[in-house]
């Protein structure tokens, strides 16, 4: 009885993932002026991923931006922290 239910439950949280995806609507605007524009520099940034995901992704960004002569900033080089923080001091905000 434990794994029917279990079954049931998960196909319900299947259903439920896939129809709340099918709802996604996005629109995209072109300016016009900026038609055929090619970048020069960028700055790559990679929130909320965790430090070393984020790493690894701002590491690939760049080299994927290098191999087509686009300059890349790091954001944090540009914007580093103001203060160091404690893991402690982390959780409590």
């Amino acid at each position: 009885m434990k794994k029917l239910a279990g079954l049931v439950l998960s196909i319900l949280l299947a259903i439920t993932a896939i129809t709340g995806c099918i709802t996604t609507n996005i629109k995209g605007f072109t300016d016009l002026d900026y038609s055929g524009y090619k970048l020069k520099r960028v700055v790559v940034r990679a929130p909320n991923t965790g430090f070393t995901f984020g790493e690894r992704l701002a590491t690939s960004m760049t080299e994927e931006f290098n191999k087509n002569g686009i300059y890349v900033a790091s954001f944090l080089a540009m914007l580093p922290p103001t203060r160091e923080w404690t893991n402690e001091e982390v959780a409590k905000e």
